[in-house]
């Protein structure tokens, strides 16, 4: 699992830079400026580190509840900006147009977190013009959140996933097992939130309680 994770994480930063190279040529090599959410996860701290040492300036962008932000201290980042999560669309349409009015080029807009990749999919309208970016569409977002579609997708694939147990019908569950919601990304669940290990009944059924109230929905349990 562990080595599929790496595998998508991969593809996103080879798709990343993919459309940075391409941007770069569109605009004949001018100087770009990549704006980076979510830059408190460690992810955003890679991708601000190398488009850094690629020459590329960035602003890292993050929600002003945000208390340690380790992507915005780093020496690659020229300014940081914090935003409101109410108005967040219209924080970073502001800052994007801020940027257009300085530069020669609209600034590459990169969304690290599914929070903010989805928000600002829904409202890519408003950012077409002054910003250039590469977005799932919601529908593509909510297909591969859906733990369930997922797994299902990738057994047709013959890629081996962890067995769901039937707890509806009874079927025998083997502890340790693993209890979460089947997308905790449209909740807004951060990732060590979207999921328990659990090791008997009585934890089981605490945890399944715990996210069927979080979600309104019947939880996932796997091996």
């Amino acid at each position: 699992m562990l080595q599929n994770y790496l595998s998508v994480v991969a593809i996103f930063f080879t798709a990343w830079y993919t459309f940075l190279v391409l941007y770069l040529y569109e605009t004949g090599g001018l100087r770009v400026t990549a704006i980076v959410t979510d830059s408190h996860y460690r992810m955003a701290v890679a991708l601000i580190r190398d488009l850094g040492e690629a020459g590329i300036r960035v602003i890292a962008c993050d929600y002003d509840d945000i208390s340690e932000n380790p992507g915005a201290v780093s020496r690659y980042v020229s300014s940081r900006i914090r935003i409101r999560r109410m108005s967040a669309v219209k924080d970073i349409a502001a800052i994007c147009r801020s940027v257009c009015e300085s530069d020669v080029c609209p600034p590459a807009l990169l969304p690290v977190g599914n929070e903010t990749q989805a928000m600002l999919s829904s409202a890519s309208n408003q950012l077409s013009g002054c910003a250039g970016f590469l977005l799932p569409t919601c529908e593509q977002l909510d297909a591969w959140n859906d733990k369930v579609n997922v797994a299902r997708t990738a057994a047709e694939l013959g890629i081996r996933v962890p067995h769901r147990f039937d707890t509806a019908h009874g079927e025998d569950i083997e502890f340790p097992a693993v209890v979460k919601p089947a997308c905790g990304e449209r909740f807004g669940l951060h990732a060590a939130d979207r999921y328990s290990i659990v090791y008997d009944r009585d934890d089981m059924a605490r945890k399944i309680g715990h996210f069927r109230k979080l979600t309104g929905e019947e939880p996932i349990v796997q091996e």
